[in-house]
């Protein structure tokens, strides 16, 4: 049986930095601080892991909940499995 990592959507986080930030990748990249080649590969990732998505949201000075609406629901039913 292996490990199962809890996973969110990462349009959320997309749309999120589309509506709050140019379109500048090296800036969202800082803004996430993350590496400008870790910003280009979430974009074509479909998911992410819940911990990283809380580490993105603080990053951006936001709580998860701010960027993924369902926030609870997913944190909640990991918390069930």
């Amino acid at each position: 049986m292996g490990l199962s990592i809890a996973m969110v959507e990462t349009k959320p986080l997309i749309e999120f930095l589309n509506k709050t930030m140019p379109r500048d990748n090296l800036q969202r990249a800082f803004a996430l601080e993350c590496s400008l080649e870790m910003y280009r590969k979430l974009l074509y990732r479909e998911k992410i892991s819940l911990y990283k998505a809380d580490e993105y949201a603080t990053a951006l000075g936001r709580h998860p909940i701010d960027i993924w609406n369902d926030w609870y629901e997913i944190t909640d039913r990991d918390a069930c499995a």
